[in-house]
């Protein structure tokens, strides 16, 4: 919701719409065995957003509604660092399947449109509708998302069968997509990620701002 220090900062370009989401970890766990870590690419997959150790939101209706949209949308990311940088690029995987039947018109949509094929109704997101990157910054990460990169080689009709099998929980997504489909021009939001523990478990000078930030949510002492 751009509450923090950081978002609140008249210098930082918050732009984006708040969302329920409150934590994420990006790293191995022992008791998640399908998120691994690839030494050689510098990726931790495949991250579930859906629950688990990995993704909380807060403990109420609104996040509630966001927890039980990533449930349908079985979606997951994959966090590949930019060479010998600490810059991510996000790779995400979603499911369109619960949504709707997917028809050979969607298919077609969707490969034109740049998606990867996962699985029976799973497809990585294309760059050329939403990239999501996160550049390193001194109190954790500026997260930055590009929707319709691609603006000027998409069909409007191709983005629209996309946008009819989103599910009425992405109406954010969908908001954004229309208003660069509108404007013709991609568009870049930004919302900022603070680390709030540190490599070694040890917490930062921003843990006290989001511990006060939760006192103010209904249930702030449960994710």
């Amino acid at each position: 919701y751009g509450v923090s220090s950081v978002g609140k900062d008249p210098e930082y370009p918050y732009n984006f719409i708040g969302s329920a989401e409150i934590m994420a970890t990006f790293e191995e766990m022992t008791i998640n065995e399908s998120t691994t870590w690839d030494s050689e690419t510098r990726c931790l997959s495949a991250v579930p957003m859906y629950g688990g150790t990995h993704w909380a939101t807060e403990h109420n209706v609104d996040g509630r509604k966001v927890l039980n949209n990533f449930r349908l949308l079985r979606g997951t990311v994959a966090f590949c660092f930019h060479g010998d940088t600490d810059d991510i690029q996000i790779y995400a995987k979603m499911r369109l399947g619960p949504f709707t039947v997917l028809s050979s018109k969607l298919r077609r949509a969707l490969d034109r449109l740049g998606f990867i094929k996962a699985g029976e109704g799973d497809y990585w997101t294309s760059f050329g509708v939403i990239n999501m990157t996160m550049v390193k910054k001194p109190w954790g990460f500026d997260r930055v998302t590009t929707f319709l990169d691609g603006i000027q080689n998409i069909n409007a009709r191709d983005l629209g069968a996309l946008l009819k099998a989103l599910g009425p929980a992405d109406w954010w997504l969908k908001a954004l997509l229309k208003a660069a489909q509108r404007a013709q021009s991609a568009f870049t939001a930004h919302y900022p990620l603070l680390q709030i523990v540190d490599g070694h478990g040890r917490r930062t000078e921003y843990y006290e701002e989001y511990l006060s930030y939760m006192a103010t949510r209904e249930n702030g002492n449960y994710l």
